[in-house]
């Protein structure tokens, strides 16, 4: 009788069932260039290699913040390269107008070039820009008014009784209780843009509100439409020295007396507000920024501390602390200016003024700064790095004032000689910029190679842990080949002999 081992043969083509699974995750781990592809393969090794690929992802982002921080560093370093052959063309063309021998038409035809330089200066601060952001910016003015020399980067102004400012126990002096009608204050002589913002900080004094005056604003003027020099403060009174203003673009006033938004001072009259913070754009309050600050203590009584920020595209911010600096209060969160604005200067000029009217009072600015896109601040190391280890880059006040240099001219032989003073003064101001500018760009470079190490190492051991090991996959895809190749023969030459065996063409199968 014939006996065929069909127990065998199952197992042959188990074995075979098996060996063509292997055969078909090996083709997969091929064709996929991974080892792990879903938790069955390796549990433990698809967690940690789905951390360690975030961790990578996220150095890369700040591989890619750091490129660009680096671009934006090298472009600064160029313009000031530029910046530092032009005061050295400068200084040459000083120095040979000291010479003795020139007549004043060789020296005037020196001051041409001379002059072309400072402007290209104050050309190449304005257009200095990456992706559409200013490069140009820094600090416009600050004071702690310690001396009437505080006061040489500003033209001052005064009509009536208050007179010019000064100086007086580190505070600038606008009025006081024994002025009459009339305004004082300050423009600035240099021109900024507001193309990055603009922030400014100050505190002011003004006395007893029981017997209140006018009150002070903040104001912008178009830098070409006011001449310090020849222009004058706008009107005394309600108008608080900026109403009436050439080329008045934004005043921000702090009205004591509540005239400034009153007729006939204002047009259209919003009635008489004392203890009002409000903001006007041209000539014209809006009316939608009158806050009256009565509840918090008024506008006079004391030390009022000041924090205003513009936007490049118009939003204002304004603080006022009454307390010392110690708590601030938002007086105009976020305000839109852009409404009103049909088309803002290109250039602008920051003061301050106060007014009295048939009362008087004491007015003063104590300490001021102002500041235009004073910085960008670029990723130094990991995204969760603390505030103060990130890396900010300052941006530098790039025009012929910041180098010593706007009003510099080498016409006659004195002011050559006082032109090279003022280029010497550049170029010391422009190394301190480029060392800043050089120890950034060596920190920029040595995080940037630092981040490429670690990105380089995760990758390392994430590929260990989840790529396939392609030599390794080859030999065990041959293997499972071969060894399904068996199978198949194996199984195949049972089928058949079981076949014969049912024909009676075999009497015994042995397997």
């Amino acid at each position: 009788m014939v006996q065929v081992d069909l127990a065998n043969a199952a197992r042959i083509a188990a074995r075979t069932a098996d060996t063509e699974t292997e055969l078909a995750r090996a083709a997969g781990r091929l064709s996929s260039g991974r080892r792990v592809e879903t938790a069955s393969d390796d549990a433990s090794s698809l967690a940690i290699g789905a951390r360690l690929e975030f961790e990578r992802a996220s150095l890369e982002i700040v591989r890619t913040d750091l490129s660009l921080t680096e671009s934006r560093v090298q472009i600064i370093d160029g313009a000031l390269s530029r910046v530092g052959e032009l005061l050295t063309r400068m200084n040459t063309l000083a120095v040979q107008a000291t010479n003795g021998v020139l007549s004043d038409l060789e020296r005037a035809l020196l001051d041409t070039e001379f002059v072309k330089l400072r402007e290209e200066i104050d050309r190449i601060g304005k257009d200095a820009s990456f992706a559409g952001a200013p490069l140009s910016g820094g600090v416009v003015f600050n004071s702690e008014f310690d001396s009437q020399s505080d006061l040489d980067s500003v033209t001052l102004l005064g009509t009536g009784g208050p007179g010019l400012p000064v100086v007086n126990n580190g505070q600038v002096e606008l009025t006081n209780l024994g002025d009459g009608f009339g305004t004082a204050g300050f423009v600035s002589n240099d021109t900024f843009a507001l193309r990055g913002g603009l922030t400014a900080e100050f505190r002011y004094f003004a006395g007893s509100p029981a017997a209140p005056a006018d009150g002070l604003t903040f104001f912008l003027v178009d830098g070409e439409g006011f001449t310090p020099g020849v222009d004058v403060l706008g009107g005394g009174g309600g108008d608080l020295g900026y109403r009436g203003i050439a080329g008045g673009f934004i005043g921000v006033a702090f009205d004591e007396f509540g005239n400034f938004v009153n007729g006939p001072f204002n047009t259209p009259s919003f009635g008489f507000q004392p203890d009002t913070v409000s903001v006007a754009i041209g000539d014209s309050v809006e009316a939608s920024s009158i806050t009256d600050v009565s509840a918090f203590g008024g506008i006079g009584g004391g030390f009022r501390d000041v924090r205003l920020d513009i936007s490049s595209d118009l939003r204002l911010n304004v603080e006022v602390s009454f307390d010392n600096g110690d708590s601030f209060v938002s007086i105009l969160d976020d305000f839109d200016l852009s409404t009103s604005v049909n088309n803002a200067p290109e250039t602008l000029r920051f003061g301050f003024s106060a007014s009295v009217g048939g009362l008087s009072n004491d007015y003063f600015i104590d300490r001021a700064t102002v500041i235009t896109a004073g910085e960008f601040t670029g990723i130094a190391g990991a995204e969760n790095l603390a505030d103060e280890d990130r890396l900010s880059v300052p941006l530098f006040n790039l025009t012929a004032a910041s180098f010593g240099v706007s009003d510099s001219s080498i016409r006659t032989q004195a002011q050559a000689e006082a032109a090279i003073s003022s280029v010497s003064f550049g170029l010391d101001q422009l190394a301190a910029y480029r060392a800043n500018i050089g120890s950034v760009l060596s920190v920029v470079e040595g995080v940037q190679q630092s981040n490429d190490l670690n990105v380089l190492n995760l990758e390392q051991a994430r590929s260990q842990l989840i790529d396939a090991d392609v030599p390794r996959g080859i030999v065990a895809f041959i293997q499972q080949s071969l060894l399904s190749s068996t199978s198949l023969e194996m199984l195949s030459s049972v089928h058949d002999l079981q076949r014969f065996a049912t024909l009676g063409l075999i009497d015994t199968i042995e397997v």
